[in-house]
């Protein structure tokens, strides 16, 4: 009984941590200003890359790759890399989810998004 207590613990416990990502992650679309349609946009195509794929992005655009994105390459590494357009998510957006993920040194760590 005690393993059969544990185990429903730690599922239950496992359910409210993803329930809380989930939360804050709305809730840092909703303070960018997204909707729901540009939340899931933009987490889709997010789901689409990985540091490797920011970093050859950069390298083709002639940039050095520090594994962290400016604010000024953050418009570029939205229209082109994950192929999000201005009637899709606006400069305001991207300026918005620049600002939620930058760090002190004003830079956004690829993991970040």
């Amino acid at each position: 009984a005690d393993d059969a207590t544990a185990a429903t613990a730690a599922t239950a416990g496992g359910a409210e941590a993803a329930e809380e990502e989930e939360s804050n992650e709305v809730q840092a679309g909703e303070a960018c200003g997204l909707t729901p349609a540009q939340r899931f946009r933009l987490s889709d195509a997010l789901a689409s890359i990985d540091e490797e794929k920011v970093a050859a992005a950069y390298k083709a655009w002639g940039w050095s790759w520090s594994g962290k994105i400016s604010e000024f390459n953050l418009i570029r590494v939205v229209r082109e890399l994950l192929c999000i357009a201005e009637d899709e998510l606006s400069d305001d957006n991207v300026f918005s989810l620049w600002l939620l993920t930058k760090q002190a040194d004003g830079f956004v760590p690829v993991q970040n998004l």
